[in-house]
């Protein structure tokens, strides 16, 4: 049975819009080459995993301000508290719990070097640059 067959049997129809999209050589071989990286079958489902990706953190955006101002304050009202998804607080407090408490035992604390706090801002820079330009870390 063909993958159409097995929708059909399901009684299931998929409808699905179609989009041309032109772009440069070099671009196109850059779509190739991540889709064969990317375990993709095809360039379309590449790109359908790109959009999904986008769709997901746009959808996730308006929570980093809420998550931020609980982060530095300690607490949120109660309606913003509500307008967030249930348990995103207590996963994001268990994540951080985690990393302060791998960086505790990660060993013994040495001062930092204009080199590091270089380095440090080099890799914050790139992954806000991802960001702001619709792409995940």
């Amino acid at each position: 049975m063909t993958n159409i067959d097995n929708i059909r049997h399901l009684g299931y129809i998929a409808r699905m819009a179609s989009l041309n999209v032109s772009m440069p050589d070099d671009l196109r071989d850059f779509v190739d080459r991540r889709t064969r990286e990317g375990g993709f079958s095809t360039p379309t489902e590449y790109v359908r995993s790109l959009i999904r990706s986008d769709r997901q953190q746009t959808q996730q955006t308006p929570f980093e301000a809420l998550i931020l101002k609980w982060f530095r304050q300690g607490h949120l009202s109660e309606s913003e508290e509500a307008s967030l998804p249930p348990g995103l607080l207590d996963r994001t407090r268990q994540s951080l719990e985690k990393l302060l408490t791998d960086g505790l035992d990660s060993g013994p604390a040495s001062p930092m070097t204009d080199e590091d706090w270089k380095t440090l801002r080099e890799k914050a820079e790139k992954r806000w640059s991802k960001r702001a330009n619709g792409k995940q870390d």
